[in-house]
């Protein structure tokens, strides 16, 4: 579990927010467990409504919480130069 505290940490330096943090760290745990046979057999198991409308769940929390860093970047505040 150490290893993967300090990858997370290399992988995101610099400053943010405790809550921003722990979001990501907690994404890393994901990613982490759900790399475990036992995990996946395990998940197997839910009915896929649950997994689905927990899917959908998450899925909104995620674009709500990114939707100010989505509309600030993008192709609209891209510069281009002629030849490229």
């Amino acid at each position: 579990m150490a290893e993967v505290a300090g990858a997370f940490l290399r992988v995101f330096p610099g400053k943010r927010s405790v809550f921003r943090q722990l979001k990501e760290f907690a994404q890393v745990l994901v990613f982490w467990a759900c790399s475990w046979k036992f995990s996946r057999w395990l998940v197997n198991l839910i009915p896929l409504r649950i997994i689905g409308g927990l899917f959908q769940l998450l899925r909104t929390i995620w674009m709500r919480d990114t939707r100010s860093t989505t509309h600030k970047s993008g192709i609209a505040s891209a510069r281009f130069r002629p030849g490229d």
